[in-house]
């Protein structure tokens, strides 16, 4: 492996486990990496159909053992040092909303087969950090941090974020209070970050997201990432900070009523006219019910 560059070696170590575990007898094996392996995120690939057909076929009835084989498998493409990863996605991803488009209804099920599409793309995408060898560390306590195809990671970075903040030694709690404490941090604060918070266990955690949402005062495109985010992460951090905008009458900033519009999907343009509101404000007040 001498004259492999680094990325190189790492498939090439995941591909010596696969071989092991398709020797043991892994039925499904081989399928995943070879999923892993394609450049793109495509949902039109036919081994993606093919994989969760066959998850459907081995589950059966039993469907809270339906990412069973999928999670034993992507624990062998991984490895001892990302294993721990793999599992917290597995165990948290019903937490969240399935769907993630700009326009989403924030709708939340425990239904595993539902949250198929985003596993996959983390696990996607967990794979290709560790193979470029993404640094979660610079990334939080450096502003210039980059590193080429960074671009490709974008969804699992705030998975890491939450996996560090809910498994980690505190230091990237620290990390993210330094930035948002900062008199720079609308420059230094990024969507993955905010993302992250959300969708960690961590109630304080949570509280300097609050706070900056309340300081944010003319900065609406700092109130704006803020708020667009708070759907995406755990019911308790979604609660917590709609009750903030409530509480604080943060629903007369058209960047709340932009933020409602990317929840419910129905657009932002009402937020724009006062007419538009006092509808925003009756479905805030709603939602929080």
């Amino acid at each position: 492996m001498k004259d492999l560059n680094q990325e190189e070696q790492y498939w090439t170590a995941v591909e010596a486990r696969v071989k092991e575990a398709e020797a043991g007898g892994d039925p499904i094996v081989r399928k995943v990496y070879n999923l892993m392996r394609n450049a793109y995120h495509n949902h039109d690939h036919e081994g993606y159909e093919a994989l969760n057909k066959e998850l459907h076929t081995l589950s059966g009835t039993q469907t809270e053992n339906f990412y069973a084989p999928l999670e034993k498998a992507a624990i062998v493409l991984a490895g001892e040092k990302t294993a721990e990863k793999v599992r917290y996605i597995f165990r948290h991803e019903v937490e969240y909303p399935y769907a993630d488009s700009y326009y989403r209804r924030p709708f939340r099920t425990r239904r595993p087969e539902v949250h198929y599409s985003n596993i996959y793309v983390k696990l996607k995408e967990l794979f290709v950090a560790e193979s470029i060898q993404f640094s979660l560390r610079d990334y939080l306590t450096k502003p210039d941090y980059s590193i080429e195809r960074m671009h490709w990671i974008s969804r699992v970075i705030s998975t890491m974020i939450a996996f560090e903040l809910d498994h980690g030694d505190g230091w990237a709690a620290e990390a993210l209070r330094e930035i948002i404490y900062s008199d720079n941090q609308t420059a230094l604060l990024k969507p993955e970050m905010i993302k992250g918070i959300l969708i960690s266990h961590r109630e304080d955690v949570y509280t300097m997201v609050g706070e900056l949402l309340i300081a944010a005062r003319l900065q609406e495109g700092l109130r704006q990432s803020i708020a667009e985010q708070m759907d995406a992460g755990t019911l308790q951090a979604n609660l917590y900070l709609l009750k903030i905008i409530l509480d604080h009458d943060l629903f007369r900033f058209s960047s709340i009523v932009r933020a409602l519009g990317t929840w419910t999907r129905h657009g932002s343009g009402s937020g724009e006219s006062t007419r538009g509101r006092p509808a925003a404000t009756a479905g805030l007040h709603y939602a929080y019910r």
